[in-house]
């Protein structure tokens, strides 16, 4: 998996490859939280049809998690592990760990979705 930092360097490869938001990090050295986003170069020819529609699932986990609508985010995860040619399936399976760590101790009306590097959650 290829991590971009900032929506800035983006930009127009998000016209030739499937890119996807991941984090929003604190990450020393910057004002203000950086998000990350992974940019995905092999698909198997048998998912073609599908990238939309898990490109969408992808967003709505992002989404949703933000929202902390965990149980949704576990759904989303549990059909998109595999997709993306397994390339981010790590972040899948940290997303998890994450989740079952929120929904053992709730974070409280001030969380915000955002993760500080070095961080648990």
């Amino acid at each position: 998996m290829n991590i971009i930092l900032g929506k800035n360097n983006v930009g127009d490869i998000s016209d030739r490859y499937v890119v996807l938001e991941l984090d929003t990090l604190v990450v020393p050295g910057h004002d203000s939280p950086v998000t990350a986003y992974a940019l995905i170069e092999r698909h198997p020819i048998t998912d073609m049809a599908s990238i939309p529609r898990y490109q969408e699932l992808h967003g709505n986990l992002i989404r949703n998690y933000k929202l902390r609508n965990w149980k949704y985010c576990s759904d989303a995860i549990d059909h998109l592990l595999g997709r993306w040619n397994g390339e981010i399936d790590s972040f899948y399976e940290t997303m998890l760990q994450r989740l079952k760590s929120l929904l053992e101790t709730d974070p409280g009306n001030s969380w915000d979705g955002v993760v500080s590097v070095g961080s648990k959650v």
